[in-house]
């Protein structure tokens, strides 16, 4: 931002890496959550029972996806320093750490892989203290993102163009936190499909403003495009948001009555099945 033309407008897309798996937090968060709760999805414990197959053959499961090296840190110290430790990948990325860094990621999970190692915990009680886990690391990743929203929000305000820019915060795709007993994302369910979608401009956005209105991330383009001033070529397949953020979030007669989804990444990680689907504002 600093190096940029400032007699000409600008565009900066920043994308962040830190919640994807296996949530390793920024040493400053470690251990941030470790003495916090929090709540079940109702539907932790779901037993698929009025589904196809699909969700019961998935391998994105807390109860049994989730391994004990790579994403649940179960390793002492000294385990990990054992040349023949089984988990090469998680020992790679210990062994990167400072010293420093070393002796608060231990002290930080030594709790963890002591209550681990003397409860003997068996079905339910397990799924849910590994689901607390996996909410404790995947939340201390995502404070590294709001830091960094943060900064550019500061630099922003002061160099006084704060509200003079459109801000997005957006995602690729919603994220299953225990829903289901899921972790990752591919599967048509609501917490998947919808993403994360936020927009300040205080010019023509109005504060608070929400939207029933079905959008998709393919209407980025042509919503840049467009408060650019820019033409918006015919085979962009996307729609320009702005006719609904900036009529306080009320969906125009003409707006997409559906959307559109698709998951075709099988046989591979996760094991998710291929499936396409349609939503509209009541069904899929």
């Amino acid at each position: 931002l600093k190096e940029r033309d400032t007699s000409k407008p600008f565009a900066m897309m920043v994308h962040q890496k830190a919640p994807h798996r296996n949530w390793m937090p920024a040493e400053r968060h470690l251990g941030i959550f470790n003495h916090t709760t929090f709540p079940e999805p109702d539907n932790l414990f779901d037993d698929y029972s009025t589904r196809s197959r699909a969700p019961k053959e998935q391998d994105m499961s807390i109860e049994k996806t989730l391994t004990d090296y790579w994403d649940l840190k179960l390793a002492t110290a000294k385990e990990l320093e054992n040349p023949d430790f089984p988990d090469k990948r998680y020992q790679a990325v210990y062994n990167r750490m400072t010293e420093e860094c070393k002796q608060k990621w231990n002290e930080v999970y030594a709790q963890r892989i002591n209550e681990f190692r003397t409860k003997n915990m068996k079905g339910q009680e397990l799924v849910s203290w590994k689901y607390q886990q996996y909410m404790r690391d995947y939340l201390a990743t995502t404070l590294a993102v709001d830091e960094g929203i943060g900064k550019i929000l500061e630099y922003l305000e002061k160099i006084g163009e704060l509200d003079n820019t459109l801000i997005v915060y957006t995602s690729d795709q919603g994220f299953f936190l225990g829903e289901h007993g899921f972790f990752d994302k591919r599967f048509m369910y609501e917490e998947c499909q919808r993403m994360p979608l936020a927009m300040r401009y205080p010019k023509k956005i109005q504060a608070g403003s929400k939207t029933s209105a079905l959008s998709m991330n393919v209407d980025f383009a042509s919503t840049f495009l467009d408060i650019a001033g820019v033409e918006i070529p015919e085979e962009t397949q996307g729609s320009s948001l702005l006719p609904v953020i900036f009529n306080k979030g009320e969906t125009p007669d003409d707006w997409r009555k559906s959307v559109y989804y698709h998951y075709f990444e099988y046989p591979a990680e996760h094991s998710v099945k291929r499936h396409y689907g349609i939503r509209t504002d009541r069904y899929k």
